[in-house]
């Protein structure tokens, strides 16, 4: 007798319950809010006074700040669009390099308090993340498609 093997993710019965025109109406708030939360929750992190976070300067908060919300926004993209998961994180990859290419020209042309090099760092660490939830997404998908011809 074979066991089926199944991959486990979050909330992944709960979310193909879900209609699928909701899913697709929802999946880029659902990215966006999802940016936008890791974000504040990494600023709440570098305010208490015991965190990992709270001994790191304004810069690096920032940095990594940019890192998780480009990770965030690709990967909620990915795992909320009911059909071509891999597409959708590839299609929200492009679109967050054309944000940041941007902003980076923007932050650029116009002088900040912090200098154009955070600027370009956090732009190009937005993007690192964004394309670690594409490959992230790609990866699961290609093992949950493993999984399912396996059995």
């Amino acid at each position: 007798m074979r066991l089926k093997r199944r991959i486990p993710t979050i909330g992944d019965d709960a979310l193909s319950k879900w209609p699928v025109w909701l899913r697709w109406l929802l999946f880029v708030p659902a990215a966006l809010l999802a940016a936008g939360l890791i974000q504040l929750v990494i600023i709440l992190l570098s305010g208490l006074s015991e965190t990992w976070l709270s001994w790191l300067p304004a810069w690096a908060i920032q940095l990594i700040n940019s890192v998780a919300s480009g990770f965030a926004f690709v990967l909620v993209l990915g795992w909320m669009a009911p059909r071509g998961k891999v597409i959708a994180a590839v299609v929200g990859t492009v679109l967050v390099a054309l944000v940041v290419g941007i902003l980076i020209i923007v932050g650029l042309l116009l002088p900040t308090k912090d200098g154009p090099l955070l600027v370009l760092l956090g732009g190009v660490l937005t993007l690192v993340g964004a394309g670690a939830a594409c490959w992230q997404t790609y990866e699961h998908e290609s093992e949950t498609r493993r999984a399912a011809l396996a059995e």
